[in-house]
Parts: structure tokens; sequence; C-alpha cells
């Protein structure tokens, strides 16, 4: 058993944290002498973004779609480009790849005509983000670096974007993902966002867990840290399962089966049932190999429940 990929949990990860920050203009900025249907679309865009905040991203769509059309109702190519890019994200997180493809490429046009740098540059990152779901890495790789190339004019530079950087060039075998997400993760620390940090240092042990399992370990344990903090089921299973996979292999089998538990029950309590039942035939497995066979066989027996709770979702 190897250590598990994170990629599609940390690259949903940047969907969710990037897209509250587009939305047209603020409610607090919008003056009484500008247009109704930018009041209207304000409001839709902060709905949206709460309701993506709750997990809502269907009812955050709808939003957003709606503010698009006010906007556009008044050629307001900015606020356009804007929602095209939170339409987009939304869309990524619902599974709509292509459709997100096609309105991040129409918010790069929308932020050219109304010369916005910051929204040019989060619409490539974002049409990054479908070229990756759609395994197009060449193209992913140039939307992420037109995205930091326009940050970098201004000085700015984006661990959540560094971070897809080194997704793309881990997923498609290129060199240089290490130093991609060496440097997110300081670009993380710098502005102290901790989801972003764990997913760096858990990309980072990844990379590390072939030839550097010790630095591999410490990387988990940071991820974890924060992970656990925030109280992210999913990732603190994931952290744990993959500290057990290095001490299994490191021959720690006592460390390896506590930590395999952890993880088991974290994701069994949770409702994360295919993830429980890859730690608890891990555990399965080093039992058999111990030939302790009675505790095999409880564990067996325990694996059977958790097939029937799946089942029965």
């Amino acid at each position: 058993m190897s250590v598990k990929h994170s990629g599609l949990k940390t690259f949903l990860c940047i969907v969710a944290v990037t897209a509250f920050f587009l939305v047209g203009c603020s409610p607090k900025a919008v003056r009484t002498d500008r247009p109704q249907a930018v009041e209207s679309a304000v409001a839709y865009e902060a709905q949206g973004v709460e309701a993506y905040g709750k997990g809502d991203a269907d009812g955050a769509l709808r939003s957003f779609i709606e503010a698009l059309r006010l906007n556009r109702s008044i050629d307001n190519r900015r606020g356009e480009a804007a929602d095209l890019i939170n339409i987009s994200r939304a869309e990524l997180a619902l599974g709509m790849t292509l459709e997100a493809k096609g309105h991040a490429e129409e918010a790069i046009s929308a932020a050219n005509d109304a010369g916005d740098g910051k929204n040019m540059s989060e619409a490539y990152s974002t049409l990054s983000m479908a070229k990756y779901a759609l395994k197009d890495y060449d193209g992913a790789l140039k939307g992420i670096e037109d995205s930091l190339a326009i940050d970098g004019h201004v000085g700015y530079k984006s661990g959540s974007k560094l971070n897809l950087k080194g997704l793309i060039l881990m997923e498609s075998g290129r060199i240089g993902a290490e130093d991609a997400f060496k440097d997110a993760l300081e670009a993380n620390r710098r502005a102290n966002d901790k989801t972003e940090e764990a997913n760096s240092l858990r990309a980072l042990g990844e990379i590390y867990a072939t030839g550097k399992p010790e630095e591999a370990l410490e990387s988990f344990k940071g991820a974890y840290e924060i992970d656990a903090a925030a109280g992210d089921p999913g990732k603190i299973a994931l952290d744990l399962e993959s500290m057990a996979v290095l001490h299994r292999q490191a021959g720690r089998t006592d460390e390896a089966l506590k930590i395999f538990e952890r993880a088991y029950k974290v994701s069994l309590n949770s409702g994360l049932y295919e993830d429980a039942l890859e730690s608890i035939d891990a555990m399965i497995g080093i039992y058999e190999g111990l030939n302790e066979r009675e505790t095999a066989e409880r564990y067996m027996r325990i694996r059977d429940g958790v097939k029937k709770q799946d089942e029965g979702r």
C-alpha cells in the first residue's frame, strides 16, 4: 500500500478557497448613484458566496448566473468577468468541467476588455484548474504560468496558485513540482493561509515518500496538525493514513497499526466508508502477516459491518 495521492482533494480545496474573492465589487463600496442592476448583482454575488461557503455549489451557481445576467444587462464587463470566474469554479465543484472551461475562457475575454488584471489572473488560474481536471496538462501549465506572470507584475505571490502549479507538474511527471510546493509553502506561511499550507505540506509529503521517508513523515505530521485544528475529517484521515503507510514501510508495525486504527475511525464516523475500508484492509493485511489470525478475523467482521453501512446509505 503506497501513500495515497491527494491531488484531487487538494485541487478541490483550491477551488473552494479562492472563489470567494471574486465578486464584482464589495457591497460596502456600492454608491447610491450606481445603477440598480449593479446593486442587485452584488447582492446575488454575496448570496452565491454564502451558499458556496456552506457547500451548496448548486445554489451558488444559480446566484452567480443571476448576477451575470444583471451585469450583462448593463455591459459591466468587470462584473461579468468576476461572475464568470465564480460560475466556472462552482461548475468545477459540481464536476461540470467542460462548462467550467468555457466560462473561464469567456472570463478572460471580459477581463481583457475591462483592463482588469486581477480578474484576468484569476480567470487564467480558473482555466488552468479546468484543464487540469481534463488532464490537459500542457494547457493547465500555460494557464497557471500566465496567471502567476500577471501577479508577478504587481509583486503578488499566491500560494494556492503555486500549489496548483505543483500539482500539474507532479501529475504530469514534469520536473519542478518540489520547488513549486516549497515556494507555495513559503507564500502560504507568509500569508497565514493554514489550509493551503497544509496542502503544500501534504504534497511535499507525497514527493518525499519515495526516497525521503522521514521528511515525508514530518510533512504529513505538519499537515495533520493544521487539518486537525480545522476539523476536516477527510484530510485528517488522509494525513493519518499517509503516516501509517510510512511507518509500515519502515517496519514500525505497532505504530502503523495504531495510526491506521485512528484513520479508519475518523473516516467511519464522518461517513467516508471507502476510506475507512482501505484503512481496515491495511490492518487486516498487517495482522495476517504477523500470523495474528484471530485479530485479523475481528477486523474482517468490522469490515463486513462497514460495508453494510455503506450499502445501506
